[in-house]
């Protein structure tokens, strides 16, 4: 699902005017014969490949692979009694590089929202077709703003 913010301009996109995220949500789920999801979409594939220079495989290889979700299926469990978890992927990696964890995570009760980080994930994608550049990115306060000692 994509998230857009318009309230505030991006913070690490000069020019932005809005925050637009991309998130995969796994969560238990009533049994279903339904389509299984697809691991990534074609343009997520294509994203991912390039960026790391693997050749010799069709574009949408990755977009091929099912995983073990179905697509929009019915939430199993009380409505809003399941903890989240959020997963944060590492730096340029996706969202889907985490969908073994969260199937897992989703096995054992637990609702799992997957982040794409805009502008430092290579294989972002949005619906609209866009897809913004990754790039190594420093938050706005430096690194003293993106880290505090508890």
């Amino acid at each position: 699902m994509c998230l857009k913010d318009v309230s505030r301009p991006d913070p690490w996109a000069a020019g932005v005017n809005a925050r637009e995220l991309m998130v995969s949500l796994w969560y238990p789920a009533a049994p279903s014969d339904g389509p299984r999801a697809r691991y990534m979409t074609p343009a997520e594939s294509r994203l991912q490949l390039t960026s790391r220079g693997i050749t010799g495989v069709p574009p949408d290889a990755l977009s091929m692979v099912r995983t073990n979700a179905v697509s929009d299926a019915t939430p199993a469990g009380r409505q809003g009694s399941l903890p989240l978890v959020v997963l944060s992927p590492g730096f340029t990696n996706p969202r889907n590089t985490l969908t073994g964890l969260a199937e897992d995570l989703a096995s054992h009760d637990y609702v799992v929202a997957g982040i794409d980080h805009t502008y430092e994930s290579l294989a972002t994608a949005f619906p609209d077709g866009g897809s913004p550049p990754a790039s190594p990115v420093r938050h706005p306060g430096g690194a003293r703003g993106s880290v505090r000692r508890w």
